[in-house]
């Protein structure tokens, strides 16, 4: 049997490449030790010992390689990278590949990625906040805090300040960033230009959505929400989501406010944890009782960081000293108006009671009323995006006079709850008064169907919809009703009708400040006294015959013929 050869390795065959490089090579080292030996030779070694010798040795061959910018050094480098790649069976190659492929390659590259990430995002917050002024920056630089309430006055820097905190929120991989205004218009006009300004900045992309469409979604996963807070389908985008950072805007202007962050806004932010952020801004509110000033007052205790400064602190704003005299002189009031002190100087509690609807009421529990009446009536508001309320009133024809004896307002949690408490009404009226007629229920028309089921479900006898013609003319009336109590509250159980009075206002031309003919609702939605309203125009026609313009309500029975 004949033996085979053992099979051997095949040898690298050196080409007129590989010569050329190991000359080079040889060159190199040649030159530099030469290099060496003029300076030894300059170099008088008597007076050096081991030591300093070394030393001078060692200095000299870190200036010859990392000298003139380190190009020899690289040029080394890149010799091997090079041979390493061409002969990978090399022993230059092998070095190489054992510094590359250790155990925990993978996790020194991520670590590598995000720390260079990190320098990256750091970088680009110094460049968002080289654009604001010290006031701004305070906030923009806050990480400790995750609760802010930033009340400012008008011209203060407020809307460039939230365009740069979104686009800092933003920079967070999968960041999901929510910012809230008070409806979808406002929202878009406000936020538009400051946040681009930021994202150009930056140069964080928007790869698909935009402000626009209210939605936008970034090239690092991160997206962003502009909202209204007008509507129930805007707000309902947020149940069930998972909020990082929420901006509130006009925050003391805003509808249901208590409401919507503790249950929409308060559980989204949790799955964040400490890092989540809530920034509620904006200019104090006009009117009392609002959840913006339940934390300006208590902010400590429930954790909540407080911002204040005003137009004055701006270095943006030219002639500062005459803003105040120039808008009193265009509005016609004087600098220690609510209007200035409020706008202009943000001061909590400069109400706006030149706007109130409801100027004057009267409200006495112990006022003593007879027990006969000729009339009752329970108003109905559903609710729907805000609460819904029902409100008792009897009345006699021989006084000319009304008395509220029942309230009640809550969460709109569903048709059934708004019904059952009619009913209960309906009941306590008639245990509790002698009533010459079945107290009648007029309700919003807006819910027809549950209007008939008050009837046919609920077996109440007289359901009626309200007459919503002329609401104006409506208005004006309850007002002076009110004022001159023709309409009196004697019981108020839910507290609600007198919240209503003391809080409802009507509007103000954004640009002129002048009062407008309708309720702001942004403001503060008065559902109890709608409630009201509605029974009011059958008083004003039952008991007082004004009839000109208070139509008699529609009997659900007769919508049905």
């Amino acid at each position: 049997m004949e033996s085979k050869d053992k099979e051997s390795k095949p040898m690298h065959v050196l080409t007129e490449e590989d010569r050329a490089k190991a000359n080079a090579s040889r060159k190199v080292n040649s030159d530099f030790k030469k290099k060496i030996q003029a300076a030894l030779k300059q170099v008088d070694t008597s007076k050096y010992n081991g030591t300093n010798l070394r030393a001078y040795l060692n200095a000299y061959v870190l200036d010859t390689m990392f000298g003139d910018d380190g190009k020899w050094v690289r040029k080394f480098v890149d010799t091997q990278l090079k041979t390493a790649v061409s002969r990978p069976d090399s022993k230059i190659a092998e070095r190489i590949a054992e510094s590359i492929f250790t155990d925990n390659v993978v996790d020194n590259l991520n670590k590598f990625i995000s720390d260079k990430r990190t320098q990256d995002n750091e970088f680009k917050k110094y460049l968002i906040r080289s654009t604001l002024y010290d006031k701004q920056q305070q906030v923009f630089d806050d990480e400790q805090s995750t609760r802010f309430l930033i009340i400012n006055s008008r011209r203060s820097g407020k809307t460039e300040l939230m365009g740069r905190l979104l686009a800092k929120g933003l920079l967070l991989d999968d960041a999901h960033c929510v910012y809230i205004n008070r409806n979808s218009s406002a929202a878009k006009r406000q936020i538009r230009n400051p946040l681009q300004t930021a994202l150009d900045k930056i140069g964080l992309k928007c790869i698909k959505g935009s402000v626009d469409n209210q939605e936008m979604h970034f090239e690092n996963g991160s997206q962003l929400l502009i909202l209204g807070n007008n509507n129930s389908a805007d707000i309902d985008k947020l149940r069930g989501e998972r909020i990082s950072l929420c901006i509130m805007d006009e925050c003391g202007h805003q509808r249901n406010t208590r409401q919507l962050m503790r249950e929409v806004i308060g559980p989204a932010l949790k799955d964040y944890g400490k890092d989540a952020k809530l920034y509620m801004v904006g200019t104090p509110p006009r009117n009392k009782g609002t959840y913006v000033e339940e934390v300006w007052n208590d902010a400590t205790k429930r954790g909540w960081k407080l911002y204040h400064w005003t137009f004055m602190e701006n270095p943006f704003i030219p002639d500062k000293d005459t803003v105040i005299d120039e808008v009193c002189k265009e509005n016609g009031c004087e600098p220690n108006s609510a209007f200035i002190r409020r706008e202009y100087f943000g001061e909590m509690g400069a109400y706006d009671e030149d706007a109130k609807w409801i100027k004057k009421y009267s409200y006495n529990e112990n006022e003593k009323i007879p027990n006969t009446f000729d009339y009752a009536y329970v108003g109905v508001d559903w609710g729907y995006e805000d609460k819904a309320a029902v409100v008792s009133i009897v009345a006699n024809k021989s006084s000319g006079r009304a008395y509220i004896v029942d309230s009640w307002s809550d969460s709109h949690n569903g048709v059934s709850e708004v019904s059952n408490e009619v009913k209960r009404q309906v009941e306590y009226l008639k245990e509790n008064f002698n009533l010459a007629r079945e107290p009648m229920v007029i309700a919003d028309n807006n819910e027809k169907g549950a209007v008939w089921d008050l009837y046919s479900t609920y077996h109440i006898k007289n359901v009626y919809t309200a007459y919503k013609y002329d609401l104006d003319y409506a208005l004006d009336q309850l007002q002076e009703l009110m004022a001159t109590n023709k309409i009196m509250i004697v019981k108020d159980p839910s507290g609600r009708v007198r919240e209503d009075c003391d809080n409802t206002l009507w509007k103000r031309d954004e640009e002129t400040d002048k009062i407008i003919h309708e309720i702001d609702d942004d403001c503060w939605h008065p559902n109890a006294m709608m409630a009201v309203l509605y029974a009011s125009r059958q008083f004003c026609t039952d008991v007082l015959g004004w009839i000109d313009k208070n139509k008699i309500a529609k009997s659900i029975l007769e919508g049905r013929k």
